[in-house]
């Protein structure tokens, strides 16, 4: 099960009727470190997990070429 968030970065998910009362939730985001966090549900319809940060991640390159080629067809004057 997964979702996304908006521009604001508020999101909701909808779980099955079957999900186990606690388990992890796991955000990621490209370029940002991964976060889990435990969530309890225990009886609760609705879970208010509050303001959640994750942390810009270090990407690391060895290199990176960047080739561009143009062809154009020269007509002589």
């Amino acid at each position: 099960t997964g979702t996304y968030s908006g521009q604001d970065g508020k999101f909701e998910l909808l779980l099955p009727a079957n999900v186990a009362d606690q388990f992890q939730l796991q955000i990621q985001y490209l370029g940002y470190t991964t976060q889990e966090v435990s969530v309890d549900l225990a009886k609760k319809k609705e879970v208010n997990l509050g303001l959640l940060t994750i942390l810009p991640e270090d990407i690391h390159f060895q290199e990176v070429a960047i080739v561009a080629s143009l062809v154009t067809d020269r007509a002589t004057p």
